[in-house]
C-alpha cells in the first residue's frame, strides 16, 4: 500500500545510499571557515565577513556483512558528493545490530579524491 498524505508535504527519509550498510541518518552542517567583523569608533558592528565554507557530517549507518570500516583521511561519497572521512566510531551489543557512526569534511578549497 502507497503512503498517502494530507495536509502540508513535507521531505521524509534519508536522500542517499552506502554499499553495503543501511543508512539510518545524516547531518550536516555549513559554516564559514573565516569569520570577522569591523566595529567603528563607538564599537558597533559595521561589517561582518563571512569567507570559504566548511561542512561537516555525521552519517549514520546499520552495518551489513561485507561493510569495510573506512580510514580517517579516506574519500567517502554520499548523495553524490565526496567528503574526507575524519573519524569513525562502532557500537554493538547484545541483542541489536551492529551500528557505525563516522564523521565528514568538506571545505571550499580541497577537493577529496
Amino acid at each position: 500500500m502507497a503512503a498517502t498524505t494530507h495536509g502540508t508535504a513535507h521531505i521524509y527519509g534519508v536522500d542517499g545510499t552506502q554499499g553495503l550498510a543501511t543508512v539510518l541518518g545524516f547531518d550536516d552542517d555549513h559554516a564559514p571557515e573565516v569569520q570577522d567583523d569591523t566595529k567603528n569608533e563607538s564599537g558597533l558592528d559595521i561589517e561582518h565577513r563571512y569567507d570559504g565554507q566548511r561542512e561537516t557530517a555525521t552519517l549514520r549507518l546499520r552495518i551489513r556483512t561485507g561493510y569495510t570500516r573506512p580510514t580517517p583521511g579516506a574519500v567517502l561519497t554520499y548523495d553524490s558528493r565526496a567528503y574526507e572521512v575524519t573519524t569513525t566510531g562502532k557500537a554493538t551489543g547484545n541483542e541489536q545490530f551492529q551500528e557505525m557512526t563516522v564523521s565528514l569534511l568538506r571545505t571550499s578549497l580541497i577537493t577529496p579524491s
